[in-house]
């Protein structure tokens, strides 16, 4: 082992299972472009609860779960804490760098490529599957050329990443 490899397993961190949460139509284009880029926060958002889901949060989409392993991650990508909270009296959204309001989240602040190394498997939310089709058949969105059905869509994210239907 070069001496190089040694610092580089010594910078990595421990840090663990990491979930990404996002609409079906957005993990279709991280599917093809096998990348994950920075959003509203300046980057890439992680939480560590991996039933994030099952909260109500209209304003993050929840259709898709992509299942990150956080320790590989973190051996090409600097990850900080994070948290994100809805300030309802100023009616605006921040994020801060305190520890003494953990949610869980975690920040990458650079497009994560060749996301594919890093997914363990995705899960796609029936529900939204269901919606997500829906509003295809309602013309609200864009048909993907490719995906015309549950099952395109599951082979779809399977040609990617070991993929099932959320329970």
């Amino acid at each position: 082992m070069k001496y190089y490899d040694i610092l580089k397993l010594l910078e990595a961190k421990q840090v663990g299972i990491l979930y990404h949460y996002t609409s079906i139509a957005n993990a279709i284009n991280i599917c093809s472009d096998d990348m994950l880029k920075p959003g509203e926060f300046d980057g890439v958002s992680f939480t560590r609860n991996k039933d994030f889901h099952t909260t109500e949060r209209e304003e993050i989409q929840t259709g898709v779960k992509f299942v990150i392993d956080g320790d590989k991650l973190s051996e090409n990508y600097k990850i900080e804490p994070f948290n994100y909270f809805w300030n309802r009296e100023q009616g605006s959204k921040f994020y801060t760098h305190h520890d003494y309001m953990d949610e869980q989240e975690e920040l990458v602040k650079s497009p994560i490529r060749n996301l594919s190394r890093y997914v363990i498997k995705v899960y796609i939310d029936r529900h939204h599957a269901d919606c997500f089709f829906d509003d295809i058949d309602n013309n609200e969105i864009e048909r993907p050329e490719e995906i015309y059905s549950y099952a395109e869509l599951l082979e779809y994210f399977n040609r990617f990443f070991p993929t099932e239907w959320a329970k």
